[in-house]
């Protein structure tokens, strides 16, 4: 399903790509540190997987947790292609070939989470974002190498292309 951009989802989703801001829900107030451990390994916090509300609550949820992801992506790739960008070839590949190598092991750690926890909502749904969210790093750290090797500056404008998208 598409979320049309005048929904409160969309909303959500762009506010919490530029800001830390917390995510205030009716029984919970969701913080940036929230959001940092709900994108790492399990277990998840207490106070998220035992929330009464979180199925209901799960949209709202997902929207800022997918604009916090894209935020921190967005820092993230930003500080690589400045870093890097003086770099030669040969250097930037080794390092985004340990960035893939390194995001295919939280990959399949996330699918192992998914099929272990299918019974457990919370803990599911949380680890299924994480991974979709960790395919699309794939994708990009692919299109990424790919790009490098008709040059240094053709991975720097690819990247930046990239991150004009989500700003």
């Amino acid at each position: 399903m598409e979320i049309s951009e005048d929904s409160p989802y969309e909303h959500l989703y762009v506010h919490h790509s530029i800001t830390a801001d917390p995510l205030e829900l009716p029984t919970i107030t969701l913080t940036n540190t929230d959001f940092q451990m709900m994108t790492g390994h399990p277990p998840y916090p207490a106070h998220i997987v035992h929330l009464d509300s979180f199925e209901k609550d799960w949209p709202q949820i997902s929207a800022a947790l997918h604009g916090y992801v894209t935020r921190m992506y967005v820092h993230d790739q930003t500080v690589l292609v400045n870093e890097l960008a003086s770099h030669d070839r040969a250097s930037l590949y080794s390092e985004l070939s340990k960035s893939y190598r390194s995001l295919m092991v939280d990959w399949e750690l996330f699918g192992n989470v998914v099929r272990d926890n299918a019974d457990e909502l919370p803990t599911e749904f949380l680890a299924f974002q994480s991974r979709l969210w960790i395919s699309r790093r794939l994708t990009w750290l692919a299109q990424d190498l790919s790009c490098l090797a008709d040059g240094v500056d053709i991975f720097v404008i690819a990247s930046r292309d990239r991150l004009n998208h989500f700003q």
